[in-house]
């Protein structure tokens, strides 16, 4: 990351000027980079890799201004979802955008617990 042959966009300094920062980034480059083709493959451990395999490349686009090298990434690790985690991704979406996946949490919740008090419904 520190590097001034890319363009770093208005906060490229912050990670520039900071070692720490521009060390663990550097690291966590590294172990995203050689685990995800292992963990990829894991059923429940792919929920967490994809999408911080997306956030590394989205930060290539915006930080060094390699949209077209992180555009084909991101649609190269599409490859790994099947059409049940479509369905699933679209459905999250669909309650996150209407904003009732906090209420099914909240009434699934109330269903597993036999003991909760009636007249807290609401919260």
């Amino acid at each position: 990351m520190r590097n001034n042959e890319y363009d770093m966009a208005p906060f490229g300094a912050v990670i520039y000027d900071s070692a720490l920062l521009g060390t663990a980034l550097t690291y966590g480059t590294i172990v995203l980079q050689a685990g995800f083709p292992f963990l990829i493959l894991h059923k429940r451990l792919k929920w967490v890799v994809a999408p911080a395999a997306l956030s590394f490349h989205l930060g290539i686009a915006y930080f060094m201004g390699l949209t077209w090298f992180s555009e084909t990434m991101m649609a190269a690790e599409t490859v790994f979802f099947t059409d049940t985690d479509y369905r699933r991704i679209r459905t999250l979406a669909m309650r996150a955008i209407r904003g009732t996946y906090l209420e099914a949490v909240r009434r699934r919740a109330r269903r597993a617990d036999p003991f909760a008090d009636p007249a807290n419904r609401h919260g």
